[in-house]
């Protein structure tokens, strides 16, 4: 029996592979799985099963999870398609008669106003009721939102958002992947519901953080959503 991580070839799915493989995980007992197969081809050279796994087309869904004892359903980044994908997976996860469907949602799921937090809500709710055992990851924003921004940051000194004094729970992806890791390899996890993140922080603090860490004044500029 294998663990399916589907998205493998994006940055979660990725580091979820390697952390499993760095923790001692039998690259036999691995199934990656992503859109272009071809950018798996490394994994593939280390023994790592690889599989062609697009939401897209459901046809490639029960052959990529054929075997599997549990799936990483890492959601997808298209807006406006994240559920039709998500469900398409749960229904191949359920015939494919997987004891484990770890999905990655969005921090407060049920509650949140932002417009992501609809589809995940969503998502949550169909794999609940899909009869399959799962364990919900509601993983916080990721700390590479904002760093994959540092050079246009210090490029003008300003760190843009709409968030006015709101708070963020960030996390980095190599932390949320562990958390991954851990409901996948470890028992007592079945039907619960985790909100993952790190200290709270505005965006305000976070410019002044930035400023201290690179000796370079950098300003929290709050802007309409519009």
């Amino acid at each position: 029996m294998s663990t399916v991580i589907t998205g493998a070839s994006g940055h979660l799915g990725g580091l979820v592979v390697e952390q499993l493989l760095a923790a001692g995980t039998s690259p036999a007992q691995l199934v990656a799985t992503g859109r272009d197969v071809g950018a798996l081809a490394g994994l593939a050279q280390r023994g790592v099963t690889v599989r062609r796994g697009d939401f897209a087309d459901p046809g490639t869904l029960d052959a990529a999870f054929a075997g599997a004892e549990a799936v990483l359903l890492v959601s997808t980044t298209t807006v406006g398609e994240r559920f039709a994908n998500a469900r398409t997976a749960i229904d191949a996860a359920v015939r494919a008669g997987v004891s484990r469907v770890v999905y990655t949602s969005l921090v407060n799921a049920s509650t949140a106003r932002m417009t992501l937090a609809g589809e995940h809500h969503r998502t949550e709710d169909y794999l609940r009721g899909s009869g399959v055992p799962f364990v919900i990851l509601r993983n916080g924003w990721y700390l590479e939102n904002y760093t994959d921004q540092l050079p246009m940051i210090t490029r003008y000194r300003a760190l843009l958002g709409s968030g006015r004094e709101g708070r963020v729970s960030g996390a980095g992806r190599a932390d949320l992947a562990a958390a991954a890791v851990a409901v996948l390899t470890q028992e007592g996890h079945l039907g619960a519901t985790y909100e993952l993140g790190g200290a709270p922080f505005t965006l305000t603090e976070l410019a002044a953080t930035f400023s201290e860490v690179l000796g370079t004044p950098i300003v929290y500029r709050d802007v309409s959503v519009a």
